[in-house]
């Protein structure tokens, strides 16, 4: 059997190639045509990658088929100081709602306890995430509830 062009390898084959592929020859290899972009779809070639949450919008981000193995998640909200945090408490519980299936996350950068409140988080889906991760500094900024689990 002769294997003579590119779309003839087997899908694992494939996959395994796309693998070594640095980020951005990932991303752009999804726009080659129909069949790499399913292929691309593989949350193995993911797991690299920080995803990015600005707001309520990139939640829908989180629940890609691709996103369901990453590791780490970067939260990009801001606070200021006269209008306090630009997310609202139903973002905030919604967040660790679209974390929860995210079997491999390992760390969330941006929380800054201080500034953020959780107490309206469900107690077992924060604690849950938050086992999830390597390192995590809470500080005293859990409700007596939530601290109890």
């Amino acid at each position: 059997m002769s294997l003579s062009r590119i779309k003839d390898l087997p899908e694992e084959m494939m996959v395994r190639i796309f693998q070594m592929l640095p980020g951005q020859d990932l991303k752009t290899m999804m726009l080659v045509c129909r069949a790499w972009k399913v292929m691309g779809e593989d949350p193995t070639l993911w797991t690299w990658l920080k995803v990015t949450v600005n707001s309520r919008e990139d939640f829908l981000k989180l629940k890609m088929k691709r996103f369901q193995l990453i590791q780490e998640i970067n939260v990009g909200w801001k606070f200021n100081s006269k209008h306090g945090s630009q997310w609202k408490e139903q973002d905030w519980a919604e967040l660790f709602k679209v974390m929860l299936p995210l079997k491999k996350l390992k760390g969330i950068d941006g929380l800054e306890f201080r500034c953020i409140n959780l107490s309206f988080v469900n107690p077992e889906m924060l604690v849950t995430v938050f086992q999830r991760c390597e390192e995590l500094d809470l500080g005293n900024e859990l409700s007596l509830e939530q601290s109890e689990h």
